[in-house]
């Protein structure tokens, strides 16, 4: 039955390469492969990630003090965009500042 994987990962367990990788901010604020978007652009960048991926895996990361309904959001849209694989990462707030950090 062709479902969703979905991986819980510490930082670093999660290989990059040919994943579409999306960075939820403190703020709300929404990057996908290090690319800032907002409510009108976040699905056609996702979009357009997802169908350059190879493997079609998101790695979503995000700090504890997200909030858990924009990181089911956006594991949702990202599973309607075509994502096969799901990944959660939790972010390391100290190396990236708090910001968007880098993939």
């Amino acid at each position: 039955a062709g479902g969703i994987l979905l991986f819980i990962a510490g930082p670093g367990k999660a290989s990059v390469d040919e994943n579409v990788n999306i960075r939820i901010a403190l703020d709300g604020g929404i990057a996908v492969n290090g690319v800032k978007t907002d409510g009108v652009t976040f699905r056609g960048v996702l979009a357009a990630a997802l169908s350059a991926s190879k493997d079609k895996m998101v790695i979503v990361t995000a700090d504890a003090k997200n909030k858990v309904g924009l990181v089911v959001s956006v594991l949702d849209a990202s599973k309607q965009a075509g994502a096969l694989k799901l990944a959660v990462m939790k972010a390391d707030i100290k190396a990236e500042g708090g910001g968007y950090g880098r993939f």
